[in-house]
């Protein structure tokens, strides 16, 4: 009897290992089915196209579009049909994303499309994914843009603050009355044809307190340089050839006379538009570009070259750019 008994014994005892063994087997393959879900779902670089990250994989086509603080998952989606949403950042290695954060999302009864966006943090690597069963889901993979900051002096060039320093502008100056502001060539500039306040009245301008008048051109004379010595205009100022002694004989304004180089005669007033013909020096008759600072270029009024790193546009006629430059 003690015979049978032990060996009945031995075999309840073998049975039970057996059993046991068969469960311990299938727990590590619950883990290892796990870690490979999170794994798969770290894999997934290779789908960057610049803001928008696409993979095709089981059910149909995917993309996301995300930002500093959010990311859009889009999908092809079966109608009326309920989907689990799960994200982690991908430094969260130690579990699948539906660990971290899970969402529910069903579809409606056309399906076709579906979207969910979800919370990021900004210069951050996600991982997602859509799934309807465990075989059948769509994975993602992208890094959010960097955090969108504004700064202390969101309008260093001067102007006013239209809305945020993130996404505002500065409305930075306007141009005359009856003129049309516009950029060229990363210059700013207004239009010439003024009102008839600035445009069609015959206005000659005054130098150093001396008035100049119109001759029989239709333009303001300035004066007439010495008749052997040729009259020529530089950075916007009247000159005649320099004289070896500096003694220059043609002095018609306060500032004019030897500058150390040449014989100068005056300075362009601002405004005006400034030639020499036959010897002559000229303005246009009338001050075209009424904007402090702004000169004629022949065709148009010009104010200023936009520094590097400013983003300069015109809105309702008005010169502005993006707060906080880069300058």
């Amino acid at each position: 009897l003690s015979l049978v008994l032990i060996l009945s014994l031995v075999e309840v005892s073998a049975e039970t290992s057996i059993h046991e063994e068969a469960n311990a087997n299938e727990e590590i393959n619950n883990i290892q089915n796990q870690n490979n879900e999170g794994n798969e779902e770290n894999d997934n670089d290779d789908s960057i196209h610049s803001n928008l990250r696409r993979r095709e994989l089981w059910i149909g086509w995917s993309s996301v579009y995300y930002s500093s603080t959010s990311a859009t998952l889009s999908w092809e989606c079966k109608a009326s049909t309920k989907y689990d949403i799960c994200w982690k950042k991908a430094s969260q290695w130690w579990g699948p994303a539906c660990w971290f954060n899970k969402k529910s999302h069903t579809s409606n009864s056309q399906g076709s499309n579906c979207e969910y966006t979800i919370p990021t943090e900004c210069n951050t690597k996600y991982v997602a994914k859509a799934a309807r069963t465990s075989s059948d889901y769509i994975s993602y993979s992208w890094t959010s843009r960097i955090c969108e900051v504004g700064c202390s002096t969101p309008c260093p060039l001067g102007g006013t603050l239209v809305g945020n320093s993130i996404t505002g502008y500065c409305a930075w100056m306007s141009p005359p009355d009856g003129a049309e502001a516009f950029i060229y060539d990363n210059k700013i500039y207004y239009t010439s044809n003024m009102s008839p306040a600035y445009s069609c009245i015959g206005v000659c301008p005054t130098i150093d307190g001396v008035m100049t008048e119109m001759d029989d051109t239709g333009d303001c004379l300035i004066g007439e340089a010495p008749s052997d010595q040729p009259a020529w205009m530089w950075s916007d100022r009247w000159y005649y050839t320099d004289i070896p002694d500096g003694n220059c004989p043609y002095k018609p304004f306060a500032t004019s006379g030897w500058d150390t180089s040449n014989c100068h005669v005056a300075k362009v007033p601002d405004g005006y538009y400034g030639f020499v013909l036959d010897q002559k020096y000229y303005t246009k008759h009338s001050r075209i570009c009424p904007l402090s600072g702004s000169k004629y270029d022949g065709a148009n009024c010009f104010v200023a070259a936009i520094p590097a790193g400013v983003n300069g546009s015109v809105k309702n006629n008005q010169w502005v750019y993006d707060a906080c430059p880069i300058l």
